[in-house]
């Protein structure tokens, strides 16, 4: 794992909702040449709730081939044990050897079930790998600070993303694996914490948003490195900003509008129908968001 951000890849979609393999190949040809430092691939924003194993290998080729030199990690995230380990097999052999998964979901976790799902994946993590815990309590059972205590003591369980937005809870991960004596990997998952993940010791951010905008937000940590702390507020408090209007339309479709909103053309067609997607409300929505991200971009003229 790098210090860094990670654009997560959204899948890429025709009229019809079949997949867009020329708009994916364009998506993953622009990411390439963003200063990130890696890319996550069939994550959420990728849905990966939709794609068949012949489209998870799919998008999995398409990434790998055409990514440059940015660090992969590879989602695997699945309702059950079977797919996750079908999913991690697929990438491992195509290349890949960072893999990360949310709980299972659907069925609610306790606790102990959610260390036994991640012991049991991690005994399986080929020997070259590494496994990444996804915090995401929005779609999936919470990781808690009691399971994490249990999981990070783990060898080849390294990172996480957490995208539950609490700093408390982000706080305590960052404070255990410290007394543990372990090099933990802890990534946002939430533009809007993204400067104070790294005041709190976080490693940066993996978001769609990280890609998305990854000349607009990488400024917010090279002026926390620099010791700006000024400035870096003020592009936190402007990303923010640009994010409240970002969460009026469902997830992970904001995304994509976002991305049209802004002039960027590779993301496809959404999949589903949203009628807050069409029409003079959906026009005022894309001048809004435009309008809050030439306010970033004009900070890096």
């Amino acid at each position: 794992m790098e210090y860094g951000n990670y654009g997560v890849l959204l899948s890429t979609f025709n009229d019809d909702g079949s997949f867009c393999e020329q708009a994916f190949r364009k998506e993953v040809e622009y990411c390439s040449t963003l200063p990130i430092a890696g890319l996550m691939v069939c994550g959420s924003t990728g849905e990966f709730p939709y794609l068949d194993d012949a489209l998870y290998r799919k998008e999995m080729e398409i990434a790998i081939a055409g990514c440059g030199d940015k660090e992969l990690i590879a989602g695997i995230s699945a309702p059950s044990d079977s797919q996750v380990l079908t999913n991690m097999e697929i990438a491992h052999s195509l290349g890949y050897r960072q893999f990360m998964c949310c709980p299972p979901y659907y069925y609610h976790q306790n606790d102990a079930a959610v260390v036994d799902f991640y012991k049991y994946i991690s005994k399986h993590v080929p020997s070259d790998s590494i496994l990444l815990l996804y915090n995401i309590p929005s779609c999936t059972s919470r990781i808690t600070a009691n399971a994490f205590a249990q999981l990070c003591g783990i060898d080849n369980i390294q990172g996480m993303k957490d995208s539950s937005g609490d700093m408390v809870f982000f706080s305590q991960c960052l404070s255990i694996a410290r007394h543990i004596g372990k090099k933990f990997w802890l990534y946002s998952g939430v533009d809007t914490t993204y400067l104070p993940s790294l005041a709190a010791g976080g490693a940066g951010l993996i978001s769609s948003a990280a890609w998305l905008l990854a000349r607009e937000e990488k400024p917010v940590l090279d002026c926390y490195l620099a010791g700006n702390m000024e400035e870096a507020q003020g592009r936190q408090q402007d990303i923010t900003h640009l994010c409240m209007t970002l969460d009026s339309i469902p997830f992970p479709e904001n995304y994509r509008a976002m991305a049209e909103a802004i002039g960027i053309d590779c993301c496809g067609k959404p999949r589903r129908h949203f009628s807050c997607l069409e029409g003079a409300a959906y026009a005022e929505w894309k001048k809004e968001a435009k309008a809050r991200f030439d306010v970033l971009q004009a900070q890096n003229s």
